[in-house]
């Protein structure tokens, strides 16, 4: 279940999100609870109830279950899946939920704006050549790993940490990206990028799928969902993750919001209208999620929805 306002209350949120998904898993609680946000900090007293909030405090559902905070700035969403994939697979925990409620408040903005990445629009414009930078906007969503025999899989995962520096790494992303396909033994349909509408940034990740497509003989459809939410920092990751879920289960590529004059790589497309794919469904969609620091984290999704 998604939810993007961003001027409703976020517990309530986060209590319908929890619900919804237990509801539809049978109600089974899971067995332990990954959150994707900013770490509280000390210097700014009067916002920490933005940050790390416990989700038992959001969510009575969840109350009394173990919570580790996943905190990698903006790859946090992709990294809080990927190590609930591993937990599921190791059978360490039989489902794992993960959450993202973000807010974007004064840290967030007061962040972006002193590394020169705000734009003076409203909205992002991922990919697109007259971009200036991102927007932030909130969103809330959960995930329920391990739910049960069907439906996708998390097939591949890759995660590269650089630890210094504000610049988005090619090597380090094409690396990240090629750890989770071959960790898969698949290759993707298509990729839901991170891409937030940067200058640098957009361009840097699009060059990298466009290096991986290459090795492949083929051209990589891309698309991202920031155009229409913005730009959700901590919880990026899933909001793309359950972005790239929604186009296999609908089998329609979605098109880049906000994108008019895409960037031109050799190997990758971007999509700025949405696709049907009626004679061959996509089943399968490689999902980035990348942050300042140098944490990188890419997930490929498996959903095969053809009939039996």
């Amino acid at each position: 279940m998604i939810e993007a306002p961003t001027d409703a209350d976020r517990g309530q949120l986060v209590r319908d999100c929890v619900d919804a998904v237990l509801h539809e898993a049978g109600g089974t609680p899971p067995a332990v609870v990954l959150t994707a946000a900013q770490a509280p900090g000390s210097m700014c007293p009067g916002n920490l109830d933005e940050y790390g909030d416990p989700a038992a405090r959001l969510s009575p559902a969840l109350d009394g279950l173990p919570e580790t905070l996943v905190s990698h700035a903006c790859a946090s969403g992709g990294l809080a899946i990927a190590v609930g994939a591993s937990l599921v697979e190791s059978g360490d925990a039989r489902r794992v939920l993960v959450l993202g409620a973000m807010r974007p408040r004064f840290i967030e903005s007061a962040a972006f704006d002193s590394a020169g990445a705000l734009s003076a629009a409203p909205f992002c414009r991922p990919f697109d050549a007259a971009a200036d930078g991102t927007a932030l906007g909130g969103f809330t969503g959960a995930m329920l790993l391990g739910a049960g025999d069907s439906g996708p899989e998390i097939a591949g995962t890759g995660v590269r940490t650089l630890g210094s520096g504000a610049q988005s790494d090619r090597d380090s992303q094409a690396e990240c990206m090629r750890a989770a396909i071959d960790h898969s033994g698949g290759f993707p349909d298509f990729v839901a990028a991170h891409a937030t509408g940067t200058v640098h940034g957009d361009r840097v990740e699009l060059d990298a799928v466009s290096e991986v497509a290459a090795a492949a003989q083929t051209i990589l459809p891309v698309t991202s969902c920031k155009g229409a939410l913005g730009h959700s920092v901590h919880a990026a990751g899933l909001a793309s993750a359950m972005f790239a879920l929604e186009a296999l289960a609908s089998g329609t590529l979605p098109g880049t919001a906000h994108c008019t004059d895409p960037l031109v790589a050799e190997h990758a497309a971007v999509l700025t209208e949405n696709e049907e794919v009626l004679d061959s469904p996509a089943t399968t969609a490689l999902v980035n999620a990348f942050g300042f620091g140098g944490s990188s984290c890419s997930l490929l999704f498996h959903w095969d929805r053809s009939p039996e």
